[in-house]
């Protein structure tokens, strides 16, 4: 039994090694949420301005790992969206985020129901260094998680791949957060 403790040791010290740390932050290679096992797709760091202020550090996971948006879009295998906070954001400028990002990610014949935009956006809170939140996608829709905890689950398959389309999608506002999730920096 002694003599396999080096290796466990080693392999332990593999594992580590494959987590992807960024800015601080790190995520670890696998994660099983809600069953799924899911594998560390990419990770990014989302900054503002030309004085490149970071906002958050972000990481995708996936059950079968890609850089190619539209399968993972279309795909009915389970996503999952984490990310930490690197400074406060209050409400207003959170929601008004979300809504440009859902604009810009929903061009026609993308249609979402303007109240349950307003209902997504109304939801949306303030955050706080710190803070981490998930959004985790799956054939049941997409729940909604801060700091552990579930907020809510949004069931219209429309808006949810709206949702991951504003970080992944080829209309994406946040082509560096888009490069990193992808893998194709």
């Amino acid at each position: 039994m002694l003599a396999i403790l080096p290796a466990l040791f080693l392999c332990a010290g593999l594992m580590r090694a494959e987590a992807a740390t960024l800015d601080g932050v790190t995520f670890p290679d696998t994660r099983t949420v809600a069953g799924h096992r899911l594998v560390l797709n990419g990770t990014a760091l989302r900054t503002y301005s030309i004085l490149h202020v970071h906002i958050y550090v972000a990481a995708l996971y996936l059950e079968r790992p890609s850089s190619d948006a539209a399968q993972i879009l279309d795909s009915d295998q389970a996503k999952l969206v984490q990310f930490v906070f690197s400074r406060n954001i209050d409400a207003a400028d959170a929601r008004k985020s979300w809504e440009e990002g859902l604009a810009a990610s929903c061009r026609a014949p993308c249609r979402l129901q303007p109240q349950d935009v307003a209902r997504f956006l109304d939801a949306v809170p303030a955050v706080h260094k710190g803070e981490s939140g998930s959004l985790l996608f799956t054939r049941d829709g997409m729940d909604v998680f801060t700091d552990g905890r579930f907020i809510g689950r949004i069931t219209d398959p429309a808006f949810t791949r709206v949702v991951l389309a504003t970080f992944i999608g080829p209309q994406s506002l946040l082509p560096e957060v888009r490069a990193g999730l992808l893998r194709q920096r």
